[in-house]
């Protein structure tokens, strides 16, 4: 009876099937008799189906014809020799994810010359992979609806702007209230490899410009003070230390949430002193919104260097203390492979916003509407938002909030995320009425 090799996909003989070293122990081949010899069978029909992505113990059962509790013994005799992974939190069966390179690489619309030309050039500029990705997706939709080719895009800049106008007049039949910045990013991003390139004004005139679909719609969205509290005192009712943990270094640091889930302990450095001898501590935390050839888990990013106050300190000592987690990262295990603890970093990430979009909802009939809107839409990044008005109402220039807590520049904190409190609306009113002319 043959067997089909899980690489080749050939039959192959008894013999040689024993070659496998998943099917070998000390250096010596298992010889496989009656009910071995059956499994083994079963064994490579379950891993060619996993390879296709079924991963339900249930479906794996129903298309072996075994029963669930089977194939979980099944599943975990095949850990054992090394033919799949489980993860090590939940014991589930790890889907083999493609990465957004191999995705990239079986599009047939990848292949056509100019955008070839155009992907190359993103990955010489280190752009992510997730991002060239991204701008592919929307490029071929600019390219469908117009029913158009690349290479028709491209012949001058006089084409590409009849194109994008064209494009325009298609969405807005079909989307008349849906943001255009993905696609208007993307296109200009895929005529600059070609040298077809805007000034500002210029673009913004053809509706090219790169500006967001609602530039600065929410900046001044925070909660008070009294609220932060009221929203810690229920996670820490509720006993989430973790959850707690997020939230403070969230509203202390201003820090994105892919930065906070992939934080780690040597950054965080616990014995800093002031200048007049007293304590402090800093924190370094890992941007990947700009790349500065500065790399963690792979990815090409920033570490933001932040000073926040000492009470974090001894919560993140706390944390350490009681999470047992016991590894260089704050939230999870070490799988000690970059790929994987980005997945682990995600998978924590999602959970805690999930988390705290519950508490929002509980306090939401206490905020005004544009804040309602923003918390329940961006619930991970509200706490960016909280950092940098509660700074500004208490008097830091947006210089000072750039360079305190990783902005790039004054201008970002100004538009995007602050606003003038009405306090001070009201004491600039004061000081103009005393102003004679």
């Amino acid at each position: 009876m043959g067997h089909l090799d899980p690489k080749t996909q050939k039959k192959v003989g008894h013999e040689d099937f024993l070659k496998y070293p998943f099917f070998q122990k000390g250096g010596r081949r298992i010889r496989l008799h009656g009910t071995r010899r059956k499994k083994e069978r079963v064994y490579l029909e379950m891993k060619n189906l996993i390879d296709k992505g079924i991963t339900s113990t249930n479906e794996l059962a129903s298309r072996l014809g075994k029963s669930t509790k089977q194939t979980r013994r099944y599943i975990k005799d095949m850990a054992r020799f090394g033919l799949v992974k489980l993860d090590p939190e939940t014991g589930m069966l790890v889907k083999k994810r493609l990465s957004h390179i191999e995705l990239l690489s079986r599009d047939r619309f990848t292949k056509i010359p100019e955008i070839e030309k155009w992907i190359n050039d993103c990955i010489a500029r280190d752009l992510q992979p997730s991002t060239v990705s991204h701008y592919l997706k929307a490029v071929k939709t600019i390219l469908l609806l117009t029913k158009t080719t690349p290479k028709e895009v491209i012949k001058s800049k006089k084409d590409a702007i009849e194109i994008w106008a064209k494009f325009m007049v298609e969405f807005r039949k079909q989307n008349p209230a849906r943001g255009t910045q993905y696609y208007r990013v993307s296109f200009k991003n895929f005529l600059a490899s070609f040298e077809i390139t805007f000034a500002p004004r210029m673009g913004k005139m053809y509706g090219l410009s790169s500006s967001h679909d609602k530039y600065g719609g929410y900046a001044g969205v925070s909660l008070s003070p009294e609220l932060t509290k009221k929203i810690g005192d229920m996670i820490l009712t509720n006993d989430d230390l973790q959850l707690y943990t997020w939230w403070r270094i969230g509203l202390r640091t201003g820090a994105r949430t892919k930065a906070i889930s992939t934080m780690v302990w040597e950054r965080i450095y616990f014995d800093e002193k002031n200048e007049d001898g007293s304590q402090s501590f800093k924190l370094e935390q890992h941007e990947t919104k700009d790349a500065r050839g500065q790399y963690h888990l792979g990815q090409n990013g920033e570490w933001k260097t932040k000073y926040p106050p000492i009470d974090l300190r001894e919560l993140l000592l706390r944390w350490r203390k009681e999470s047992g987690v016991n590894s260089r990262f704050l939230w999870f295990k070490d799988s000690l492979s970059d790929e994987q603890n980005r997945r682990n970093a995600e998978r924590v990430r999602e959970r805690t916003i999930r988390k705290l979009r519950r508490y929002f909802e509980k306090i939401a009939d206490q905020v005004d509407p544009l804040t309602r809107e923003y918390m329940i839409k961006k619930p991970g990044h509200l706490m960016r938002h909280i950092l940098a008005q509660q700074m500004k109402d208490a008097g830091m220039t947006n210089e000072e909030i750039a360079d305190a807590f990783g902005w790039r520049t004054p201008e970002i904190v100004g538009t995007w995320y602050t606003k003038t409190s009405e306090k001070k609306k009201k004491e600039f009113g004061l000081r103009c009425s005393k102003v004679i002319f």
